[in-house]
């Protein structure tokens, strides 16, 4: 555990990592309403084309 010498600099380091963690969270939302969409989306086989390129060996 981190111990900091000035109860600013404790409360400033806490409220980065909440943020940090609140961003991690809304890129998982946002990948999983990005997988969802590709799938039922016009561009669905296209999309799923490219990933199956992507997933094969060279």
């Amino acid at each position: 555990m981190l111990k900091f010498n000035n109860v600013a600099q404790e409360r400033v380091f806490t409220e980065s990592l909440q943020q940090l963690r609140e961003v991690e969270e809304r890129i998982k939302r946002l990948e999983a309403a990005m997988r969802e969409e590709a799938q039922i989306c016009p561009y669905a086989p296209v999309i799923q084309a490219l990933q199956g390129l992507r997933e094969s060996p060279c």
